[in-house]
């Protein structure tokens, strides 16, 4: 399975990816974990890959 973290708080980031990871253990699940740190990288990579879940941040800050 597929993840996707798209968070610009690497705290955050963390947090979803640990509850996640031990949710998948205790499940006997395989997960591909990638974090990004803004809207716009994961979008450019969406033409080369796809998710089964995407945890977003909806409030990134844009500099």
């Amino acid at each position: 399975m597929n993840i996707a973290i798209v968070d610009d708080s690497r705290e955050e980031q963390q947090i979803i990816h640990n509850a996640v990871a031990d949710w998948a253990e205790k499940n006997h699940q395989r997960l591909n974990f990638l974090v990004y740190d803004n809207g716009e990288s994961f979008i450019a990579d969406l033409d080369s890959r796809s998710f089964d879940i995407v945890f977003m941040d909806i409030y990134i800050w844009i500099s």
